[in-house]
């Protein structure tokens, strides 16, 4: 297996590892190196990489290690720019006002890729934000693949 460090460099977090992580932007090594296996790292605040991971043909899975589902890592998804449905029961569910509506498809449905929460990992996991009343950390790990049954599947290499 081999393993590529990469980091852009912004917040100069990359010279605590100097000759281990490679300056270079996510884009430009998704490109180069067309990975089976994503690992994300604590993406930035308001920045979603994902919709390009998803895009990169080679990619099977990939897997983001931070606070999921919050926005403190990445870009939490707005209800709005997820297109579709997803019916949670037979029955569509009612609003307030009686009307019927289903939740949007989350994009990573959209592209074909599944959603796997790894508990037993991220039981494991500390954060800055924890604190010590709470009954678990608020990091987490959560792996997404690619599902094979949909168009788009990994390209050979």
């Amino acid at each position: 297996v081999v393993v590529r460090c990469t980091d852009s460099g912004a917040r100069g977090l990359h010279s605590a590892s100097p000759g281990r992580v490679m300056l270079q932007d996510y884009r430009e090594a998704l490109e180069e190196f067309r990975p089976h296996v994503v690992l994300c790292c604590w993406q930035p605040l308001g920045q979603d990489w994902t919709a390009e991971i998803r895009r990169t043909p080679s990619v099977v899975e990939y897997i983001l290690v931070g606070e999921a589902d919050t926005g403190v890592c990445g870009r939490l998804v707005r209800e709005d720019a997820a297109v579709g449905c997803v019916s949670t029961s037979e029955e569509e569910e009612e609003d307030e006002d009686g009307s019927e509506y289903c939740k949007p498809t989350p994009p990573h449905c959209r592209d074909g890729f599944e959603r796997c929460d790894l508990g037993v990992l991220s039981k494991l996991q500390i954060c800055c934000t924890d604190e010590r009343w709470l009954t678990r950390g608020r990091s987490s790990t959560v792996c997404f693949r690619r599902r094979m049954d949909r168009p788009g599947e990994p390209a050979d290499s």
